[in-house]
C-alpha cells in the first residue's frame, strides 16, 4: 500500500459505494471498476484496488460482511488467508477472538477457513510444480505411443 492510500481512503470509498458486496465483485474487470465511485476518475487507483483486493480476501473468509472487523484486521496487516494462517491459531484467537466475538462470529472458523484456503493453495503450487518434472513429460509422451 502506498503512503497516499490508507485505511480512511478505503473508508471513504466503501462509504460512497454503498451496497457494493466486495467479496463478490471482480476487481480485475475494467468495465466494473468503472462503475465504482471514486473520489477522483482520472486519478491512478492502483493502491487503493491493493487494498480493496486485500479487503476482498478477508471478506471472502468470513460468513458475512462485517466492514468494521474487516477494516480492523487489515490495520493490523491482517490482509489474506496466507497472512492468517502463517500465525499460530492460539496466538490468532489470543489477539483477535474478542474483535469476532464484539461482531457475533466465530474467530475459529475464521481461522480455520484462513488454513484450508493456505492448504489449497500450497496443493494447487505443488501440482504445477509437479507438472514441470521431467518425468511427468516422459510419462505423458510414454502414454500417446
Amino acid at each position: 500500500m502506498s503512503n497516499t492510500t490508507s485505511i480512511s481512503d478505503l473508508k471513504k470509498f466503501l462509504t460512497k459505494n454503498k451496497g457494493l458486496d466486495l467479496a463478490s465483485v471482480n476487481l480485475k474487470d475494467e468495465d466494473t471498476l468503472s462503475t465504482f465511485k471514486w473520489d477522483n476518475k482520472k486519478a491512478d487507483h492502483t493502491a487503493l484496488l491493493k487494498l480493496l483486493q486485500a479487503y476482498q480476501r478477508i471478506s471472502k473468509l468470513l460468513p458475512r460482511p462485517e466492514d468494521k472487523l474487516t477494516i480492523s484486521l487489515l490495520k493490523d496487516d491482517i490482509n489474506s488467508a496466507l497472512v492468517v494462517a502463517s500465525i499460530s491459531k492460539e496466538k490468532f484467537l489470543a489477539n483477535y477472538a474478542n474483535q469476532f466475538e464484539t461482531h457475533g462470529l466465530d474467530a475459529s472458523a475464521f481461522y480455520e477457513n484462513a488454513a484450508t484456503v493456505k492448504t489449497n493453495v500450497l496443493l494447487e503450487y505443488m501440482r504445477l510444480k509437479q507438472q514441470g518434472e521431467p518425468h511427468i513429460s516422459q510419462t505423458n509422451l510414454q502414454s500417446k505411443i
